[in-house]
């Protein structure tokens, strides 16, 4: 049912629904708009942007591509609209900014030069007079206002009109979705912080209740107590320091929570570095706010568990607690696509949690801390990072532009007490590199171990190594060459060996178990052996396997050997070499393995760091100050990771395969997502059409091999 309020800005999906006027989507996107510019301090600019936006669907082509479209003749994209709002606002005197903004609101911001050119060469003048005399009937105040050029610097210029995009895509998307999904646009709730921060303070006041007075346990207290009372300090940025064990996630979602209340912030945003954290820490926050329904957003999340509202709110963040990803929050900062950034506003006013921090690359730690720091001070939000291995990322210095005031949430008197306090390893090293065999035999005079190798390749090696001897009767495997729930199911029969057996005649006995794992265990992972091993790493690699170490103080000492790999295979990256091969020399002083896991050692390691290596290896930070914004997403990719994933022999995956739709959704996909393995394309390129196989579009099934124990050996690239 068309009504006769022309233009229009969209069809309806229901046949019987009046078409959406124009003028009442730009009224109404404005509106949104105006909500979320706010906490930007510029509300001004959403009535123009809102206006202006869909201007380009007001001439007769588009009204006709509509007609067309309505009734099966065409589909999408359609004539290009967004041009012409974005060159009205051009001129009207609005910077590039809002004529970014607006141009890039379907296809992404472009690089400053392509702007340049796509305002020359793609708008029709001829259709610029009908369109401004629409605009002046009908929205004449806007059309009778100027725009100002920005006195912003360069850096706050293109995070400005990142956050403009964010908004205006959000609005709009919004808007439409009201109008042709008004079902689903009512979904959108689900809980508030203040329902959050009543359940968590119900959580710890039964956690607390009565606990038992040991060190460990005082110590807990002590740092969850000052994380409390620091909550009600001025926006920032916050460091919390503490030895692993300290209840870092528990304190950490005090503070965030505390000073979001202190402040009427909406949001708290937890982010760690890998999936395997993410998940543990989603698990954990869960469980402090009495089972409540956060938004898990990340690329392992299983988003068909969670209530459809979040499964909406993956979309912009709208959810008052979120847990995601190093890759899904950074890449999105540094984004140029409307469907990645459209989250980014919410981010203002909001409580960042960076977790286990010291794993951002050295290479992007620059155009990081920068992009954090712009947050902070220009927008409101309140940054707190958290490790047991401190980077040195505060003051300015010729290598690195640090944050320029960082507030320690403990003080360091407390800090040094805190890690004196929980020291319960012992560190050693073999000073010779050693082979696979004599380190097999070493590790095997331990009834339980972990050793972490640098490289799958080595995990590989070692772990024949142990399944050749009888002396080490139950030995595991953990990397990537397995897929997610074989590696939960390995950490879980685990942890039940660990655990102490049963009634009088086993006290003090200790099941033998070995786990041989790449790095996927270092940090987030709440294990608790004994014995460690590590392959010579960098420093911070080197504490978190050492986090795996009489994790909650059963033994009155733990032992940690770092040794170096005779028959190794080599190291991942040259960033890593670098970082290995400058703990190496920090090794070899007199009287440093009694303070390797103090916090200072760790600042002074990353200090020396920063001037070995380039803290913007890219060069992201001069591409964003020339507004440079496609080129800024090619260039931030936290992860290089190109492998494919391809469905494995494990648990339900074959029969899943087998029960899916010609067309998967993406519910099937994310119930498949547990069992795959990621693979390079040498590997593609070798088996497709043999063993590996393509049993739906994108979906790959590997009916060769896969090792109950180390997985995918086949995709191990042969050296």
């Amino acid at each position: 049912m068309k009504s006769t309020e022309g233009p229009f800005a969209h069809t309806p999906t229901d046949p019987g629904t009046p078409w959406h006027p124009l003028t009442t989507h730009a009224a109404d996107v404005a509106t949104g708009l105006e909500a979320f510019l706010a906490p930007l301090g510029v509300p001004e600019l959403a009535r123009p942007v809102g206006v202006l936006h869909d201007a380009g669907k007001i001439p007769p082509a588009f009204q006709q591509y509509l007609v067309d479209s309505a009734a099966g003749r065409t589909r999408p994209p359609g004539p290009p609209h967004a041009i012409h709002g974005a060159l009205l606002a051009h001129e009207l005197g609005y910077d590039r900014d809002v004529v970014n903004a607006i141009y890039g609101h379907h296809q992404g911001l472009l690089d400053t030069e392509d702007l340049r050119k796509g305002l020359r060469q793609r708008g029709d003048p001829a259709l610029l007079p009908p369109i401004r005399a629409f605009l002046q009937g009908a929205f004449p105040d806007v059309m009778s206002t100027r725009g100002t050029r920005s006195t912003r610097a360069p850096l706050d210029l293109e995070l400005h009109t990142r956050l403009l995009l964010s908004a205006l895509a959000d609005a709009d998307f919004l808007d439409t979705e009201a109008y042709r999904r008004p079902h689903v646009a009512a979904a959108r709730q689900g809980p508030t912080l203040p329902q959050f921060i009543q359940a968590f303070r119900a959580s710890i006041q039964s956690l607390h209740h009565d606990p038992p007075d040991t060190a460990l346990n005082v110590i807990r207290r002590d740092i969850f107590d000052t994380a409390v009372h620091a909550a009600h300090g001025p926006t920032g940025v916050y460091q919390l320091t503490t030895p692993t064990g300290g209840g870092k996630t528990r304190a950490s979602l005090a503070f965030a929570l505390e000073h979001a209340a202190y402040h009427q912030f909406d949001r708290v945003v937890i982010a760690a570095p890998f999936n395997s954290i993410t998940t543990q820490t989603a698990r954990v926050t869960r469980d402090l706010l009495g089972g409540l329904p956060i938004l898990e957003h990340h690329s392992a999340a299983p988003a068909e568990r969670l209530p459809f509202p979040f499964r909406l709110a993956a979309e912009n963040w709208d959810a008052a607690v979120i847990v995601t990803s190093f890759v899904q929050l950074l890449e999105s900062l540094h984004a140029a696509h409307p469907g990645r950034v459209r989250k980014l506003h919410r981010l203002a006013r909001s409580v960042i949690i960076l977790d286990e921090v010291q794993a951002i690359p050295v290479a992007f730690t620059g155009p990081v801390v920068r992009m954090l720091e712009q947050l902070s001070e220009t927008y409101g939000t309140t940054i707190l990072l958290c490790t047991a291995t401190p980077p040195a990322v505060q003051g300015h210095t010729p290598f690195l532009t640090g944050f320029r005031h960082v507030h320690p949430v403990l003080a360091p008197d407390q800090q040094e007490r805190h890690f004196q306090g929980l020291r319960r390893v012992t560190f050693t090293r073999e000073v010779r590199p050693i082979t696979w065999a004599d380190l097999t035999k070493r590790l095997t005079r331990e009834a339980q171990t972990l050793t972490v190798l640098n490289t799958r390749a080595d995990a590989l090696a070692l772990l024949d190594h142990f399944l050749a001897t009888d002396a080490a009767p139950f030995t595991r495997h953990l990397s990537t060459l397995q897929c997610g729930a074989h590696r939960n199911d390995v950490l879980q029969e685990v942890k039940a060996r660990l655990q102490p057996q049963e009634g009088k005649d086993a006290l003090n006995v200790l099941r033998p178990v070995h786990l041989i794992s790449t790095q996927v265990i270092e940090a987030g992972v709440d294990i608790d052996f004994p014995f460690t091993a590590r392959a010579l790493g960098p420093l911070p690699s080197l504490i978190q396997t050492a986090g795996r170490c009489n994790r909650e103080f059963k033994h009155a000492r733990g032992t940690m050997l770092i040794f170096e790999p005779a028959e190794g295979t080599p190291l991942p990256s040259d960033e890593y070499r670098d970082l290995t091969a400058h703990t190496r020399t920090l090794l070899a002083q007199p009287g440093v393995l009694d303070t390797l896991d103090q916090p200072g050692v760790s600042e002074a390691f990353y200090a020396t760091m920063y001037q070995r290596l380039q803290t913007d290896a890219h060069q992201i930070l001069e591409q964003r100050r020339q507004q440079n914004f496609a080129t800024v997403e090619k260039l931030f990719q936290l992860i290089d990771d190109n492998r494919t994933p391809v469905h494995v022999n494990y648990g339900e995956c074959f029969p899943l395969l087998e029960r899916l739709p010609a067309e998967p959704g993406m519910s099937d996909l994310r119930a498949l997502s547990g069992y795959t393995v990621g693979v390079n394309q040498s590997f593609v390129d070798c088996h497709l059409g043999g063993l590996l196989r393509e049993v739906r579009p994108g979906v790959l099934r590997w009916d060769g091999e896969y090792d109950k124990v180390a997985g995918l050996r086949a995709a191990l690239p042969v050296r």
